[in-house]
């Protein structure tokens, strides 16, 4: 009886639309090229993987979840094949086949399973099979290894030409056994620790290829695991689970790391395509379902296809394409162009391993962020920070990406995003870079034309919490820590005359917010009242204010005052704002160590503590609030920055 389909499985498709979304627009420029060449290259395409690149390889047997691609709603979306079912984890055509689009044939070229004694297509072979791990081991299926040699001993034996010009490879895994199947049981602390592993048998492996004769090799990075529908079914297809986002973070560097810097050798980000799909608000919004399969089976533990004992389907499926029904706003276009520290970083600072410095890219941060699957995103907070809630007053969703995920000659529209964690206006370090960098890194953008010159409607952040800057006043005389602010205030103002001489229209600069009231220097008192003594706020306020008043293109953001009045203990003027959080100067997220960081780990285990409700608290850790304070924050600045923005 014809089942109208059932479960996904952590290594299959959620969606065809994926893969057309990702190499549509190549193809377009790849068929663009070839009109415009007088001699069209004839590729040959070798490709290697699971079952991202699948196209036949896995033995058709009675169906089980290793079978399913055989059988019916498997290829119900496959006109080239008569929507019907050919091995392939998809409802239709997946990622080899569109890549052989680009290369300017109709389909991948057949499964090394399916080929004749000695009969090889000349478009070349496909040895990729659902199940294999580019480095565990699997009795189902071979790894990337083993499906080399079997490359290998085809060429050695003739039956592949060992003329290999114009040869392309696709190395392509989906992560599932090397990381979900054989590693999340122990733990996804164990994964992380694999992703060197698998990573250096991946680069072992283009080696092999490129030693055999393979012209050029195209690298899957990893997609965001826990955003795959096995991790967010578990709330109900609403979000991702963060740590094993994580896993995919550490696997994608070590990657580049290791095969970057080979001209041969090209990595198709899937980690940003996957994640703009699922996460972002700006495109392809005509997917209505971005977390939920197509094919869902009612058994957590079935299959998509799994038939009951009487044939009837377990589950369903209901996959079909949804317009964008929004229409185009009419309001002001801003650009936004950020500097800063911690306070409005979105992912500048470099990904490595844990750190300190590096802890805004690991768990717990971002797990309150379900923009981006409740993950970590390189943000100092459980969530959103100031630049993306100054987004939302300037009618988009999230700041402008990060400049260090930038493209080399691509920027996006709104704008971009220079601040990094760790940085000030007058120290900063390499990952770090100060103010004075930061706004030179701008104009060099503007000056060579990869932002736009024409600046109109354009607005700048800078946000800085001060935590470089003033590190040491606690050893340091009034008139130290005065002479401090001075140089520190006119850095600020220096910066903000260059942007707006660059033609930055309007600029909004953060006030200090009371250091004294931070947990970093509240938790010797156990968070029960703020450091008075601390002077450093009052009179870089105080120097600033003086330098930037009269400049009418220029609006402080008075963060002493609504900080205050949401962390300050017994405010008797904080109104009504003083009710608004339970915790005031204990953060979320605590060291057990004063000298410690939120996010710890020591031999596996966490050196911190994380509190169950952060929208109760308004620190996340020692420096910044959590997403609910940034929100109240910037929703009690909402409309004199509006005014100001509209005069």
């Amino acid at each position: 009886m014809k089942c109208e389909p059932a479960v996904l499985n952590p290594d299959a498709w959620s969606l065809l639309c994926f893969q057309e979304a990702e190499f549509r627009g190549a193809a377009h420029v790849e068929s663009r090229r070839r009109h415009d060449d007088e001699k069209e290259q004839q590729y040959k395409m070798f490709v290697f993987g699971d079952s991202f690149a699948d196209v036949g390889n896995t033995p058709m047997t009675d169906k089980s979840p290793t079978s399913r691609s055989w059988y019916e709603p498997y290829g119900m979306s496959d006109k080239v094949h008569g929507k019907n079912p050919t091995g392939r984890y998809s409802d239709g055509l997946i990622q080899p086949d569109f890549i052989a689009k680009i290369l300017g044939r109709d389909e991948s070229p057949p499964a090394e399973r399916q080929r004749g004694e000695n009969g090889v297509d000349p478009f070349g072979m496909n040895f990729a099979v659902s199940g294999a791990g580019a480095y565990s081991e699997s009795k189902e299926a071979p790894t990337f290894s083993e499906q080399i040699s079997g490359f290998e001993r085809l060429v050695r034996r003739h039956i592949i030409d060992r003329d290999l010009n114009g040869s392309v490879a696709l190395v392509a895994f989906s992560g599932s056994h090397d990381y979900i199947l054989s590693k999340f049981d122990k733990g996804y602390d164990k994964a992380i620790k694999m992703t060197k592993d698998v990573t250096a048998k991946i680069a072992e492996g283009v080696d092999r290829l490129l030693a055999l004769g393979v012209n050029k090799v195209i690298v899957n990075t990893l997609p965001p695991l826990g955003c795959r529908p096995w991790f967010s079914s578990f709330t109900n297809y609403t979000s991702c689970y963060g740590p094993m986002n994580t896993v995919s973070l550490m696997h994608n560097t070590h990657l580049k790391e290791k095969l970057q810097s080979s001209r041969s050798i090209l990595l198709l980000d899937m980690e940003t395509s996957f994640s703009t799909i699922i996460t972002s608000p700006y495109s392809y919004t005509n997917f209505k379902h971005k977390y939920m399969p197509c094919c869902d089976s009612e058994d957590p533990a079935g299959y998509c296809g799994q038939e009951d004992e009487d044939g009837t389907c377990s589950g369903h499926v209901e996959c079909r394409r949804h317009g964008d029904s929004g229409g185009a706003s009419k309001t002001k276009q801003y650009k936004l162009f950020v500097f800063g520290d911690s306070f409005a970083d979105n992912g500048n600072y470099p990904l490595a391993d844990l750190a300190v410095d590096t802890r805004a890219w690991y768990y717990p941060y971002g797990s309150s962020d379900y923009d981006h699957g409740a993950s970590a995103s390189g943000r100092f907070s459980d969530g959103m920070v100031q630049s993306d809630f100054l987004a939302r007053i300037l009618g988009k969703d999230l700041s402008p990406p990060a400049e260090r995920r930038r493209e080399q000659e691509a920027v996006d529209p709104f704008g971009m995003n220079f601040a990094v964690g760790g940085a000030g206006v007058v120290e900063g370090m390499r990952e770090a870079p100060n103010f004075g960098t930061q706004v030179d890194k701008f104009r060099k953008l503007v000056k060579h034309g990869i932002i736009n010159k024409d600046l109109k409607d354009s607005v700048a952040l800078i946000a800085f919490s001060g935590k470089r800057d003033y590190a040491r006043v606690g050893s340091m005389t009034n008139a130290q820590i005065d002479a401090l602010a001075q140089k520190v205030t006119s850095e600020i103002a220096d910066g903000v005359e260059q942007l707006l001489e660059l033609g930055v229209t309007k600029v909004l600069v953060d006030a200090l917010p009371p250091l004294g009231c931070t947990p970093w220097l509240s938790r010797p008192v156990d968070y029960g009242s703020c450091d008075g003594n601390h002077q450093a706020t009052s009179l870089h306020n105080e120097h600033l204010l003086d330098k930037l008043l009269k400049n009418e293109a220029v609006f402080m953001l008075d963060l002493k005052t609504v900080f205050t009045d949401f962390a300050m203990p017994d405010n008797p003027d904080a109104g009504s704002r003083s009710k608004k959080f339970q915790f005031k100067l204990q953060p979320c997220c605590e060291s057990e160590d004063q000298a410690g960081y939120c996010g710890q780990m020591e031999n596996g285990k966490p050196e911190y503590t994380k509190c169950a409700k952060p929208d109760k608290h308004f620190y996340w850790d020692d420096m910044n609030p959590t997403q609910a304070g940034w929100k109240a924050v910037m929703k009690e600045l909402e409309h004199p920055i509006k005014h100001f923005l509209e005069t």
